[in-house]
């Protein structure tokens, strides 16, 4: 069952990947195609910058950047996302980001004895969401970082280098910031951290606020949110051991951080005894706006 829902979730990043990303960016295309703007589905010019999803979230809170959506519509991708994420959670980040999703799979490959083990030395919620208020502040005093440190357009430049066999065409690694980004992104928090997703769990904006929605989201009986059902649950700790983004703690029971949580599942998948559900309704157990504290709400 586990290898199966490895296999769904590695055929919908992949979809991630070609819907958003060069020489594919089928998105982009589709909506060349539609519109009659310059470009077609035959041409190579569509990126995963027209459809960016970085800055949305500073032009948010700047009124005089909204004139960019409707001069490019795709830039409203973004928001589509957190509707979603507040009704079902996350599932951007956990089916179809291809930024998180390939050195999570390739970091699987490499043991754990070699990897960090970062699951109970911080908070990387509380981190994510001052990296969050930082990020947007920096836009009003100049410092546009989202390009700087673009893990998405340094994923584009190595996948279009690689299929073309040209490594000397990796722009985005040629300045410091770009290095410094694949470094942290793809080496260090990625496939020698535990879970392959360091960077989504510290410093992923996009992923950050689609976790504020979906923390809201889940507090509604009507929208999907990972559930445990306390009745079937052995406290064996395979789900907090196979989780990703570590929104699982053992206390001693199992309790989840809808902070972190992405719907990716592989609790559900790794569960020994069908003690998760992923299902609507109102959960016995909600994290508090402080990442990592659990307060009981009620039984299910």
């Amino acid at each position: 069952m586990r290898s199966f829902h490895w296999f769904k979730r590695l055929s919908t990043i992949f979809l991630g990947f070609i819907l958003f990303f060069t020489p594919f960016a089928l998105l982009t295309r589709l909506s060349f195609w539609v519109t009659g703007k310059p470009g077609s589905l035959a041409t190579q010019k569509a990126s995963c910058g027209d459809t960016c999803l970085l800055h949305p979230v500073e032009w948010t809170v700047q009124p005089a950047n909204w004139i960019r959506f409707l001069e490019n519509p795709l830039l409203l991708t973004t928001f589509v996302l957190v509707f979603v994420a507040f009704l079902f959670g996350p599932l951007f980040c956990g089916w179809l980001c291809a930024a998180g999703g390939v050195p999570e799979f390739l970091g699987r490959i490499i043991p754990n004895r070699f990897k960090l083990d970062l699951r109970n030395s911080t908070e990387p919620s509380a981190i994510r969401y001052g990296f969050l208020v930082g990020f947007v502040a920096s836009s009003f005093y100049g410092l546009h970082i989202s390009c700087a440190y673009c893990q998405y357009a340094t994923l584009q430049d190595i996948t279009t280098a690689f299929m073309a066999g040209n490594f000397g065409g990796i722009n985005h690694l040629t300045f410091s910031a770009g290095l410094i980004t694949f470094l942290t992104w793809f080496v260090i928090f990625g496939l020698f951290t535990k879970g392959g997703r360091g960077w989504c769990n510290y410093v992923c904006p996009v992923g950050a606020s689609q976790s504020i929605f979906h923390w809201v989201g889940a507090k509604f009986g009507f929208t999907y949110k990972m559930r445990f059902i306390p009745e079937k649950c052995i406290e064996c700790g395979t789900c907090a051991e196979r989780c990703p983004m570590w929104a699982i703690k053992m206390n001693p029971g199992p309790n989840r951080n809808y902070h972190a949580c992405i719907g990716c599942r592989e609790c559900k998948a790794a569960c020994p005894n069908r003690a998760i559900s992923y299902a609507r309704g109102v959960d016995s157990e909600m994290t508090l706006l402080v990442p990592g504290v659990v307060q009981a709400t009620g039984k299910d």
